[in-house]
């Protein structure tokens, strides 16, 4: 690792000399925009569940662990966290708290899920699906992006590689990258929600797949070092 770290520090010192010496303006650059696209599918839905229980002020500090514990008869495959806490004391003297809570499931577990939480609904406390939205996961959207990254440095190589073909005494090298990324939303789908015509659940494949196309685009400037003759014709 040291030996690769000494390495890299003498690859960068050329360069470092010849911005400290006002090379940069003499370079010869090609500037590019390379860009990567790539689908990136899930089989997992983020589960939204909101949560409205009546209890007292002692009772307070219990609601929370008990909500969680129920939530977890509704769905134990993944984990449920807690998004929003709101409550407010209500005309009979009880405090009335809203909670919203959301975990990552996989689409095998969301059939029936709306009659689970249904179940657990009871006088002062009651338990609504929200929303189940599909979409790639944090963890699978850096790796697609990891992907995508190394799929524009494999474009500017190639495009160097050309450049040196064409021109062999410019010896191009990459000179700047500055990366652009956005996710391209496919029609969001929705499992197991009540639809407005009817109070039955619209049921889908229990192995959905369902995916997003995330695109990265790169700004990139590849240029050559002025030659020793320039250099001197420049600075003496």
């Amino acid at each position: 690792m040291q030996k690769f770290i000494i390495g890299f520090i003498c690859l960068l010192l050329p360069y470092a000399a010849m911005a400290n010496n006002s090379y940069e303006p003499l370079l010869n650059s090609v500037n590019l925009q390379l860009d990567a696209d790539k689908w990136v599918t899930t089989k997992s839905a983020l589960v939204s569940m909101s949560v409205n229980v009546s209890a007292s002020g002692n009772d307070l500090d219990k609601v929370q662990n008990q909500v969680l514990g129920k939530l977890r008869q509704v769905s134990d495959k993944g984990k449920w966290r807690i998004v929003s806490f709101n409550r407010a004391l209500d005309q009979s003297g009880l405090e009335s708290v809203r909670i919203m809570a959301e975990a990552r499931l996989p689409s095998e577990d969301l059939g029936g899920i709306r009659d689970r939480a249904k179940a657990l609904s009871k006088p002062g406390e009651k338990y609504d699906l929200n929303n189940i939205s599909y979409k790639p996961s944090d963890a699978e959207i850096r790796q697609a992006n990891l992907v995508l990254r190394y799929n524009i440095y494999n474009q500017a190589k190639y495009e160097i590689d050309n450049l040196n073909k064409m021109y062999p005494d410019q010896k191009f090298f990459v000179h700047d990258i500055r990366f652009r990324g956005s996710v391209m939303p496919m029609p969001r789908a929705v499992a197991y929600v009540k639809s407005a015509e009817s109070d039955q659940p619209r049921k889908v494949s229990d192995s959905i797949s369902v995916g997003n196309k995330l695109i990265v685009t790169a700004s990139v400037t590849l240029s050559s070092a002025p030659s020793e003759a320039v250099k001197k014709i420049v600075h003496g």
